[in-house]
């Protein structure tokens, strides 16, 4: 059986209310065959997650519908989606996402 990889970091400058805010990476399984990898945003705090459907970022980053979801291809797929270069663009997208909603609150 495989599981999927995940990975994810902090993004201090996002944390409210007590709640840290982290970056998730992720290549699973795909219900309807295939994997993905995505990137969404999550809040943790003590012992709980917390992530607003539709209100927090999510994004589906690749979506291989030919891939049989060995471990092998997951982590090959994430490893491959989620370099340095990558990492960097999406929280630069991320900043950019909860900025923008700041402003349409505020406005």
């Amino acid at each position: 059986m495989a599981y999927e990889a995940v990975k994810l970091i902090a993004i201090p400058s996002l944390d409210k209310d007590g709640q840290q805010a982290f970056l998730k990476l992720e290549t699973a399984k795909q219900n309807s065959g295939g994997i993905f990898s995505s990137a969404s945003v999550e809040f943790h705090s003590e012992g709980s997650v917390s992530f607003e459907v539709f209100g927090d970022f999510s994004k589906v980053i690749l979506r291989d519908q030919k891939a049989r979801a060995t471990q092998k291809a997951i982590d090959t797929q994430h490893t491959n989606v989620f370099t340095q270069a990558s990492i960097e663009q999406i929280k630069d997208s991320v900043i950019s996402y909860y900025a923008a909603k700041g402003a349409d609150a505020n406005g």
